[in-house]
């Protein structure tokens, strides 16, 4: 992701790196938060600490057997 925001910005120095990479960790970890509160939500699961949903929105970025691990684990859930 942030090899493609600074070829399309066009200016690469190593500042701009950082800025970069520094904006696309964030948007990575909003990310990896709104998909384990989507998740939670799913599932009925209420007041779990930010750290736990970041951990569950993480699983998003894993595969076990070539299955996503969030969507196997919430499909789990309902069992």
């Amino acid at each position: 992701m942030s090899m493609d925001r600074l070829i399309q910005d066009g200016r690469i120095h190593p500042t701009r790196i950082e800025e970069l990479v520094a904006q696309t960790r964030k948007d990575v970890h909003d990310k990896i938060l709104q998909l384990g509160k989507a998740a939670a939500v799913e599932v009925d699961v209420r007041g779990l600490n930010n750290k736990i949903v970041s951990m569950i929105g993480s699983l998003n970025y894993r595969t076990s057997f070539g299955q996503n691990v969030l969507r196997h684990s919430v499909e789990v859930a309902f069992l």
